[in-house]
């Protein structure tokens, strides 16, 4: 009865997890939003001047406004062009009309796979006038971003995310996940329970490095196929090492307990590192 529900589980869990291994889509996705100042009450076009082949346009405006923006639609200057008005090499979603705010200033918002990291910000003023930023390098994975037209100053306001706590909440997940595996497998926790600490300890640490890391090297990735494949890190280094030392079931428990756990685990680490 008790191998019934240890497969029974199992399969369940195989089953929750496989469109979310299977979809290459999911997860957040590189984003910027830039909060422009400085316009007053003038109505203006922004786009964000990018390299690369002009292969997906997602943006859709009328026809008077195709006119209007033309100047910007047109740019072709050191190999840059308008991302939304002329296309992307990568998708990208955005609106070259900004959200007006309570203290004047007007917020763009950009999304998705083409996100750049590289770029500059390009504004078409209502009398014409075309106003190009200097070159700007996005550093975080969703960075927001300060515009101030009048003084030509674009800052990065510096991510709030706080990796620490999203460690420490992973881990103690992840803990309560393996320990209760465990108990389920069978396992004797007064005799491995410092096995399994100092293991997701040193794991979790790992997978913490590569979520950090990840965005940082490519800003057009998303995080969700590096986090898969560290968790697949994590599930070699845990057989490796409970299968040597949780000696006390067979080699197939052992082997079936890691597997299930992880697996467990991948669904709430996904979940957990997603949160806003």
């Amino acid at each position: 009865m008790k191998r019934v529900l240890q497969l029974f589980i199992i399969t369940v869990l195989c089953i929750m997890a496989f469109p979310m291994l299977t979809s290459a889509d999911t997860g957040p996705k590189p984003s910027l939003t830039i909060i422009v100042k400085g316009m007053g009450e003038e109505q203006y076009y922004l786009d964000l001047l990018v390299s690369g082949e002009a292969k997906y346009m997602w943006l859709k405006i009328s026809d008077e406004e195709r006119k209007k923006v033309s100047k910007l639609a047109e740019y072709n200057k050191d190999g840059l062009h308008a991302a939304l008005l002329k296309g992307t090499a990568i998708p990208i979603y955005g609106s070259i009309v900004g959200v007006k705010q309570a203290d004047g200033s007007f917020i763009h918002k950009f999304s998705y796979m083409g996100v750049p990291k590289e770029f500059k910000i390009a504004i078409l003023k209502s009398d014409g006038t075309l106003i190009v930023s200097n070159t700007i390098k996005r550093t975080e994975f969703q960075a927001v971003m300060e515009y101030n037209v009048s003084e030509g100053t674009v800052w990065e306001m510096p991510s709030k995310k706080n990796y620490i706590f999203d460690f420490f909440l992973r881990l103690a997940a992840t803990l309560i996940i393996e320990i209760g595996a465990a108990m389920l497998f069978g396992f004797s926790l007064k005799k491995y329970w410092k096995t399994l600490v100092i293991t997701n300890v040193l794991t979790q640490s790992i997978l913490n490095i590569i979520i950090i890391v990840a965005p940082t090297i490519s800003g057009k990735a998303s995080v969700t196929m590096p986090y898969i494949f560290g968790e697949i890190l994590v599930v070699i280094i845990e057989l490796a090492v409970y299968c040597k030392y949780l000696t006390q079931h067979s080699l197939k428990r052992r082997i079936i307990y890691t597997i299930a756990a992880n697996v467990l685990s991948l669904l709430i680490g996904f979940s957990l590192l997603f949160l806003p």
